[in-house]
């Protein structure tokens, strides 16, 4: 096995390691959210669950994580898919808010995109995913600017599917449009169902048919919208007149309305409970779903959205669970958390495992690469950069996460310090008396109402003094909650969607600020986001704690903030640890330029480049190295250039193209019966009447004639990778062991050569001269023949008789080139050329004939033209005369001497047609031409 093999198979080995850390990396990375996903827990909590929706199939789907996910799982709570939202460059967030599905298990979801602080809408979308969790379209987008961005909550509202239709209501401040898409081709209709009265504050709406559409509002109400678009109230019962001013007591705050049958379903979110309306009948409703349908089986949390069943079943959705209840109201079901498959488990194994193949696979391509191609033999600057580039590319991690560490803990802290400023400064100018007159959601909007909210809207207008202020860039809110009999209510939020009297769980930072009745500062998750926030108790003139004033920013826009600050740390570390690297290369080059210069130099000269000097100048040891190794370089070079003069003679009666064939490196190697065998296109070409031309010429004339004309013609040969096997006088044989098409290629250049050369011998005053090429492709036998003291480089086999004669044939038949059909076969672009058949033709001495062509590409134009027009006609009276048919085809022989009257072939088919037309054709006849 030679080196060149030996090196390659060994090459094989890393770049099948390199190829596999390549497919598996990328695998991994477009896996790459499998790996926080842990390979051993299988269940899939549900955490800060916003809403939920059914299909007939009994799968579950569930809007959760802060909506910024959405899970389904099928009737054994086995997780079939999730969606998770995708950013783009404006680092929006995306938030879904609204979902339903068809029969086909097709999700229509209504998605929310916030601007990265988290505060204001920038659209709203309502997309169309397959029952695999694929994107499928988005079919309608609405897109808001300025302040026409609403806070958190957009204008589109209940999505639901009707007839194969999608129906979803975008409300504005004074009118509802219902817009209608069809699912079959997504065309939308759009219609005004009502115009809302003024100060009407539309939180809710459900229904697609006028006179069954229903909405509640910021005060708690619940109104129906006739045929004729006018407002009717629904509940609470008993306020007819002008009631949008009308105040009561009651303190329930109706959402997720939901239509089934004459039955409108709702949340009260002041009772947590679920409770039923009739559409037909004013009453105050009854409850179908409370802390009494759970019995023993734990406390209610606070309801988050329900799904009626055909049936009469109610399915429940809180914060972190699902009930499922049956006609009866009775606990059928409780969903704590998702089931992976076995199939999700299996690839978070696989997940876990590759980066440990990935880094075996790296330890052993680092091994196999020193031991096999490096010869565990490593440059000093390769090792001082793997030792040294590894510590100070981890060293500048560690930087890196210090800085940002430190960056981040004051930039945080300093984000805490002024929330508290900006909550003092809200409670100085918050007056209590305020708070204690709002008693239930009917003083929405009121005078006082209208206080409050003003005081919040223009805290998070002027974010405090402080013209260094951290909170610009933040998305800022606040938020007033009110304390009555030990209970808290949210009053004033931010976020449009939150109401009014919304009861707040005494927990965790609530209970600390009250129980200290302190300023507290922290952070917080829930199904609305990620906060930090500072908030203070609110006390009366009694100094009694009557509520908390809240002031935070959302944390997914900090977080952004954040990351982008680590960003810009780490890019600008690494463009310090590159410059770091980059200078410890320089120098590091610089300390070992003499040894490389001198080891380049030594490389050189072992490749043979015996004139290469060593140029070292570093006036120490190096130096004295190097001329010493000169001194032995020109030494070796005077006697290798005698050695290569000798061996430069040898291969020009040699060439080394022959060698190559026959498997040698030099003519050292070869002896007496070497040989080989091979497939090669055989070449042969010749002056015409040259012996003629000859006999005016002297013999010194002669010779200087076919110097000159070699000199000019063989390089075509080896341009196009042939060997000149042979000389024959005024002509040459030559071999093309690769591709026919060389052959072909030499063959039309030399003949577009020769019109250069007779052109030169014209204004010489010599006469032009004409040449005859015969291709033919077949095996034959390369070898060295002769005796011990004399030997010579051959070529046997009868394909160079083939060759030969076609190039006699060229002469005679006036072709310029003929090629055999073993030719024409083996070219891979034929059809690039200009050739015509001319038929089976048989030499003497031969028993099989030979299915030749006439090359004509290599002629003088004019013929080349009238070659090109008559081939049809031509190639007719070839098969005509092979099939006997004498009389036909020399009609079409005729006809082409009368366009060519030079087409000598053409001739000799025309007076062999007479002639057989008139005797016959031979006994045995088979078609063929004798020559």
């Amino acid at each position: 096995m030679c080196r060149g093999e030996k090196m390659r198979k060994k090459l094989l080995v890393p770049i099948i390691l390199v190829s596999s850390i390549l497919i598996l990396s990328i695998l991994l990375l477009t896996h790459k959210e499998l790996l926080s996903q842990s390979p051993i827990k299988s269940g899939l909590p549900i955490q800060n669950l916003s809403a939920i929706t059914s299909d007939s199939h009994g799968n579950l789907y569930m809007i959760v994580a802060a909506r910024r996910n959405i899970i389904k799982i099928d009737k054994d709570g086995i997780c079939q898919y999730t969606i998770e939202p995708v950013g783009n460059d404006k680092n929006e967030m995306y938030l879904f808010s609204d979902m339903t599905v068809d029969q086909q298990g097709q999700l229509y979801v209504r998605r929310t995109d916030l601007d990265s602080k988290g505060m204001y809408v920038e659209a709203e979308s309502v997309l169309c995913f397959s029952s695999q969790g694929q994107l499928l379209r988005v079919l309608h987008r609405v897109d808001y600017s300025g302040d026409n961005r609403p806070l958190r909550a957009g204008n589109i509202k209940s999505l639901q599917l009707k007839d194969d239709h999608l129906f979803f209501h975008y409300v504005e401040p004074d009118r509802d449009y219902l817009f209608s898409i069809s699912l079959k081709d997504y065309s939308i209709n759009k219609y005004i169902i009502a115009y809302l009265p003024s100060n009407c504050y539309l939180s809710d709406i459900t229904g697609t048919v006028p006179g069954e559409i229903y909405y509640s509002t910021q005060r708690g109400e619940i109104y129906g919208i006739n045929a004729n678009g006018d407002s009717k109230l629904l509940y609470p019962p008993g306020i007819n007149l002008n009631p949008w001013t009308e105040q009561t007591p009651d303190r329930t705050f109706p959402l997720q309305l939901k239509l089934h049958q004459d039955k409108l379903y709702f949340i009260d979110t002041f009772a947590n409970e679920i409770r039923c309306l009739s559409t037909k009948e004013a009453d105050s409703g009854k409850t179908v779903f409370s802390q009494a349908n759970l019995g023993s089986s734990g406390k209610l949390s606070v309801l988050k959205d329900m799904v009626l069943g055909a049936d009469g079943s109610l399915t429940v959705a809180v914060r972190d669970r699902i009930y499922k209840l049956d006609a009866n109201g009775q606990l059928i079901d409780m969903v704590e958390k998702a089931s992976q498959s076995s199939q999700t488990m299996m690839l978070r194994w696989l997940a876990w495992i590759l980066p440990f193949i990935l880094l075996g696979l790296f330890i052993y391509l680092i091994r196999y690469t020193y031991i096999e191609i490096m010869q565990r033999r490593v440059s000093l600057v390769v090792k001082q950069i793997v030792v040294f580039t590894p510590i100070i590319i981890i060293a500048m991690v560690f930087l890196s996460w210090f800085i940002y560490q430190q960056f981040a803990d004051r930039e945080e802290k300093e984000v805490y310090r002024q929330l508290v400023v900006l909550t003092r400064t809200g409670l100085n100018r918050l007056d209590p008396v305020r708070l204690e007159h709002i008693s239930s959601p009917r003083d929405y909007m009121n005078e006082d109402y209208l206080f409050l909210r003003d005081l919040t809207i223009e805290a998070q207008t002027h974010r405090g003094s402080n013209g260094d202020n951290k909170l610009d860039e933040a998305g800022l809110y606040t938020a007033i909650y009110k304390l009555e009999n030990d209970k808290l209510y949210a009053i004033v939020d931010y976020d449009n969607s939150v109401n009014m009297y919304r009861p707040i769980s005494i927990a965790g930072e609530f209970k600390q600020v009250l129980d200290s009745q302190q300023m507290v500062t922290d952070k917080a998750n829930d199904e609305n986001g990620s906060w930090m926030f500072a908030m203070a108790p609110i006390f009366d003139s009694n100094g009694k704690i009557i509520g908390i004033y809240e002031s935070g920013v959302d944390r997914s826009g900090f977080n952004q903030e954040r990351m982008q600050l680590f960003k810009n740390i780490a890019k600008n570390i690494g463009y310090i640890t590159l410059g770091i690297i980059c200078i410890f290369m320089l120098v590091t080059y610089f300390q070992l330029l003499s040894i490389r210069k001198l080891r380049t130099s030594v490389a050189e000269i072992a490749q043979g480049n015996w004139e290469t000097a060593a140029a070292v100048d570093s006036g120490d040891e190096v130096a004295d190295l190097g001329a010493s190794v000169n001194d032995m370089a020109a030494n070796i070079w005077h006697y290798i250039q005698e050695i290569t003069d000798l061996s430069e003679a040898y291969h020009r009666f040699v060439p080394q193209q022959f060698l190559s064939l026959l498997g040698k490196k030099s003519i050292i190697d070869v002896k007496l019966g070497d040989q080989v065998r091979q497939d090669m296109s055989i070449f042969s070409l010749n002056i015409h009447s040259f012996y003629q031309l000859s006999k005016t010429m002297r013999p010194e004339d002669n010779f200087n004639f076919i110097k000159s004309y070699l000199n000019w013609m063989g390089p075509v040969v080896r341009d196009n990778n042939g060997l000149i096997d042979k000389y024959t006088g005024p002509g040459f044989l030559a071999l093309f062991p690769n591709q026919a098409e060389q052959a072909v290629q030499a063959a039309i250049e030399l003949r577009n050569r020769l019109v250069e050369y007779n052109e030169g011998r014209v204004r010489a005053g010599y006469v032009p001269v004409d040449i005859g090429i015969g291709i033919h492709k077949g095996p034959l036998m390369l070898g060295i023949i002769g005796e011990e003291r004399r030997m010579a480089g051959t070529v046997i086999s009868d394909n160079v008789n083939v060759a030969s004669f076609l190039q006699s044939l060229t002469g005679k038949l006036a072709c310029a080139i003929i090629i055999t059909e073993e030719i024409l076969e083996a070219m891979e672009n034929a059809h690039r050329y200009q050739y015509r058949s001319l038929g089976r033709i048989q030499s003497e001495g031969r028993d099989e004939p030979l299915i030749l062509y006439d090359l004509f590409e290599g002629e003088a134009e004019h013929i080349r033209v009238l070659k090109l027009e008559s081939k049809e006609i031509f190639e007719e009276g070839i098969v005509l005369f092979q099939d006997g048919y004498f009389y036909d085809a020399r009609s079409k022989f005729i006809e082409v001497i009368k366009r060519n009257r030079q087409d000598e072939i053409a001739r000799i088919y025309f007076y062999l047609c007479e002639e057989h037309e008139k005797s016959g054709p031979p006994e045995g006849w088979d078609g063929t031409l004798f020559m």
